[in-house]
């Protein structure tokens, strides 16, 4: 195994979700972590799952535990040293050594015979993630963390297409982070931020496309535009601190019901991941979108203008959309009548 090509291969699916095949991968595709299309492999909803319980290196060094002959030696070191100390006086040991890793139990029972088996290899590893030896509460924590991904059923990856309204369909993995470098080529599968390049050259068209939350900003802020032309106020993005609103900061999204009374909902980026949640888009890492950093990046490039104590598309901008950047318009129709929907459904339940 290159151990350096594992790690940089597992950094790689932790952002952009989807990376070329390698055989240093094939362990983690029989603990459905990962799922081969082809030549390419993408993460499951397995992995999506557990990135919500540990943090990110963490969660790479659990995902290293999981290679078989690692963990073999893992639980022999750990089965050792808890007869050790049950022989020393703690009788009690041993047992609280199997209760702490019920889904490694039986496993540990047919290894408690074998012999440690420490190759290079495995020394490699070692370093990496407990950066020498291994003691036996780092091991047992590392098992314990282990145990947080839970088995799942995956889900069918279906080509990402070429315009936002077959890239926004159910079912489809989309990275949660705007400040992520972009992709010279867009992926296969999953949704992450990419050099975007239109036929036209459009350099609006390009930076909002370029990333999965500025399109989605630009979307929303084009259904509140919708609202005020019918007359009404549907749904207001502002500043949790109005007294700068141009300063990077938490955005608050206010929901107007269907009688006009104005409620906080939440932060935007709350809002955006139960969004998604609903429709069925699978964020990772699973948390919350950085959709507030895309709205301050259109800010800076004044696509986005503070007025009337909300957040707005520049009219010059929103005009350009409706007049010559179809792919925002006519070829976002069905994501953005996704969103309105959403909307509508809190404005009838508040």
């Amino acid at each position: 195994m290159d151990t350096k090509q594992l790690i940089k291969s597992l950094n790689h699916l932790y952002d952009y979700g989807e990376t070329p095949y390698s055989s240093e991968l094939a362990y983690l595709s029989a603990s459905y972590f990962i799922i081969a299309n082809d030549d390419i492999v993408t993460i499951t909803k397995k992995w999506i799952t557990f990135t919500n319980k540990l943090k990110r290196k963490d969660f790479i060094s659990a995902l290293l535990c999981y290679y078989p002959p690692l963990l073999q030696n893992l639980l022999i070191r750990a089965y050792q040293e808890a007869l050790r100390i049950g022989k020393s006086g703690d009788s009690n040991s041993l047992f609280e050594f199997i209760n702490a890793i019920p889904n490694f139990a039986s496993q540990t029972q047919t290894l408690k015979n074998e012999q440690l088996n420490e190759t290079s290899e495995i020394k490699k590893l070692y370093q990496e993630i407990f950066k020498g030896l291994p003691q036996y509460l780092a091991i047992l924590t590392k098992l314990k963390e282990m145990q947080k991904a839970i088995p799942i059923d995956d889900i069918k990856n279906t080509p990402l297409g070429k315009t936002p309204d077959s890239m926004w369909t159910a079912n489809r993995k989309i990275s949660s982070k705007e400040i992520l470098t972009p992709l010279n080529k867009i992926n296969i599968y999953t949704l992450t931020p990419y050099n975007h390049v239109t036929s036209k050259g459009e350099k609006e068209d390009a930076f909002i496309l370029s990333s999965p939350w500025r399109l989605f900003m630009t979307q929303l802020l084009l259904v509140s535009s919708e609202y005020r032309a019918e007359g009404f106020t549907g749904i207001s993005i502002r500043p949790s601190s109005p007294t700068d609103p141009y300063l990077s900061q938490e955005l608050n999204l206010f929901i107007f019901n269907t009688s006009g009374k104005e409620i906080l909902l939440s932060s935007i980026d709350q809002f955006a991941y139960e969004f998604c949640g609903q429709s069925k888009f699978y964020l990772f890492p699973d948390q919350p979108p950085e959709v507030s950093k895309a709205l301050f990046s259109m800010l800076d490039k004044n696509l986005i203008e503070y007025r009337d104590n909300e957040y707005r598309l520049m009219p010059d901008f929103e005009g350009l959309i409706y007049l010559e950047l179809r792919t925002l318009k006519n070829q976002s129709g069905k994501f953005r009548k996704l969103i309105k929907a959403y909307v509508e459904s809190l404005r009838e339940s508040l």
